[in-house]
């Protein structure tokens, strides 16, 4: 395999961060190759003492048999292209048959500052360093700053969350100057050591103290940013406080389904179109909104708008102005119910409850929606919508409730969040009232926060944190007085989980420990969805909310006692001791469901 032709292309200088080369003194550090559909990308890394050169989007075609390498124009002057050709080839005999759309740096000269960098520790997941980065993520920041660059109105700009600096140069060179800030002095020290630009600073900031310095722009750019926040809100209010009244303000959001918090390490909040909507229409004037299309090639990424966007956007960009939103009323109230089953299905408590809530709030003028189970819809993987009584009812593929109890926290499958995505964005609920979950994934809860809905959850049972659902151990005539260890859970349901079938203490010790390691992820993932999802949490007593409550980590603030029932009487209630030998007699009300303790 050999590269023998090298071509320069003026078109591939708009991709660049420098717009010209010095005469002498480069040497290679560093490559970058990638593989589309029909020829190879390269990133090269130059270096002299001073400065590091990336020269992004370098092509290597296949013509007839001979590999012609593509440069642009500005590395006419580069006079070592023996050892480049070369340097190309042992790269693609070393990652040929691994090349994809992700990074595979190559590191030429261990002892350049690309070297040095490249061996210290550092977030990829936080920030893209550029020409180190997939090719993807590289591709749309290009898309993304060289449409606001023409678009932004105003002279100075602060792009707040500025990672290795190439979206601000770009953004340069439509004459606007821009100061780039990042908390990260890693990424701060890799965008200086690019060849200085006049119109481009660079500084380690934190957003709290530079919006409380007093200095003001014509804009701020937040470019994947909110995502990483815990308090978005927060943030954005002391982004701000940098933008003169008026300013220009742009905001790029990704999509939960493409860049979520579980496919991503450090993302802290999923967004999708609705629930972004009414978050930046709080603290900003939209006047655009556009997004990138999800691509397998990124050559196709361009900036659209939403409306032309015909399959799900994958980022969402957002251009207004620093003054109040005139549609910023709250949207009217509709409430979406959660429940494994509804009558006349099911005449059982949680079911008839939430019957009940439906029709009350129907009655009282409000649009209230339903989001149950159905084993009809378990065969087609879809969502089932009937209308009844003046309440929408969406019905979801039943689900194993031993899969969804144990897998929950690896479940990242798009196909099956999908249907629960789809009554979400039929129906857009303001409020969501999680009566159970049984028999649907615990990412509903996420998912109705992702939403922008307010959520509640009734907790009425121990199924959050008990596999069998109920505290009664049948088969040993006991109720279990909690989930004390994962390891004592484990050895509770491993004859379930193992048919019953005896293990020797080798294959039993093995299944036990990975019962375990699975109880302790679902277990954490329903502290964090308590902890950070959640909005309300309904208790029907304070004995149960506080036996629950040491399991499950309830913020204090969040947790509410509403009492359901028959009411005590008021004033004094008699009380009589029982007589030796005495038959008791109680009064039951309910569905008799000996698995829930009746018969003990």
């Amino acid at each position: 395999m050999t590269v023998d032709k090298v071509s320069f292309s003026s078109a591939l200088d708009k991709y660049q961060v420098v717009s010209s080369l010095p005469p002498g003194g480069l040497r290679l550090t560093g490559l970058n190759l990638f593989r589309l559909s029909d020829s190879l990308v390269v990133n090269l890394l130059l270096e002299d003492e001073k400065y590091l050169y990336p020269i992004l989007f370098c092509k290597v075609t296949d013509a007839s048999g001979d590999l012609t390498l593509e440069l642009p124009s500005l590395m006419a002057v580069y006079n070592q292209r023996e050892q480049l050709l070369r340097s190309i080839v042992e790269a693609l005999q070393s990652h040929g048959h691994t090349l994809g759309l992700h990074s595979t740096l190559s590191i030429i000269d261990k002892g350049s500052f690309l070297a040095d960098f490249s061996s210290r520790e550092r977030n990829i997941y936080r920030t893209p360093y550029i020409a180190l980065t997939d090719i993807m993520t590289q591709r749309k920041i290009y898309e993304v700053y060289t449409y606001r660059g023409r678009v932004l109105q105003g002279e100075t700009f602060l792009d707040i969350g500025c990672g290795s600096g190439y979206g601000a140069r770009l953004m340069a060179r439509t004459g606007k100057k821009i100061v780039g800030i990042d908390n990260d002095p890693m990424a701060i020290e890799f965008a200086r050591r690019l060849p200085p630009e006049e119109k481009v600073a660079f500084e380690v900031a934190d957003i709290a103290d530079f919006g409380e310095s007093g200095r003001q722009f014509d804009g701020v750019i937040l470019s994947e940013v909110l995502e990483h926040l815990e308090t978005p809100h927060i943030f954005l209010q002391k982004a701000l406080m940098a933008a003169r009244p008026a300013g220009s303000v742009a905001i790029t959001l990704p999509v939960w389904k493409y860049h979520g918090l579980d496919l991503n390490s450090d993302h802290r909040t999923n967004w999708t179109v609705i629930k972004a909507r009414r978050f930046v229409r709080k603290y900003i004037r939209v006047y655009e909104e556009s997004g990138l299309a999800h691509e397998t090639d990124p050559r196709l990424y361009a900036v659209r708008p939403l409306p032309n966007i015909a399959q799900d956007p994958e980022h969402l960009l957002f251009l207004g102005l620093k003054e109040p939103s005139p549609d910023v009323c709250p949207p009217p109230l509709r409430v979406l119910l959660v429940c494994h089953a509804l009558p006349p299905d099911e005449f059982t408590g949680t079911p008839l409850q939430t019957w009940q809530y439906a029709t009350l709030l129907t009655r009282n003028g409000i649009k209230v929606g339903v989001l149950t189970t159905s084993s009809a819809a378990s065969a087609k993987m879809e969502v089932e919508k009937e209308e009844r009584e003046g309440v929408t009812i969406y019905k979801v593929p039943r689900l194993s409730w031993a899969n969804t109890f144990l897998e929950s926290p690896w479940i990242t499958d798009r196909n099956l969040l999908k249907v629960y995505e789809k009554a979400f964005e039929d129906f857009k609920p303001t409020v969501v009232h999680i009566v159970d979950f049984v028999y649907m994934l615990p990412q509903v809860i996420q998912m109705a926060s992702d939403y922008g809905a307010g959520v509640v959850k009734h907790v009425c049972n121990d199924e959050e944190i008990c596999f069998r659902m109920s505290p009664v151990i049948n088969e040993e005539g006991k109720i279990c007085l909690g989930p004390e260890t994962v390891e004592q859970c484990a050895r509770c349901i491993f004859p379930a989980v193992s048919g019953n079938v005896e293990q020797n203490r080798v294959f039993g010790s093995r299944l036990i420990g990975a019962l375990a390691g699975k109880l302790y992820a679902h277990r954490e993932y329903i502290d964090y969805l308590y902890e950070h999802v959640l909005d309300k949490i309904i208790f029907s007593t304070v004995e149960f909310k506080e036996h629950f409550s040491k399991f499950v980590r309830v913020p204090p603030h969040k947790a509410m006692v509403i009492s359901q029932g028959i009411p005590k009487p008021s004033g004094q209630t008699k009380q009589r001791s029982r007589e030796d030998k005495k038959e008791i007699v109680f009064g039951y009300l309910g569905v008799i469901e000996f698995h829930k303790g009746v018969d003990l």
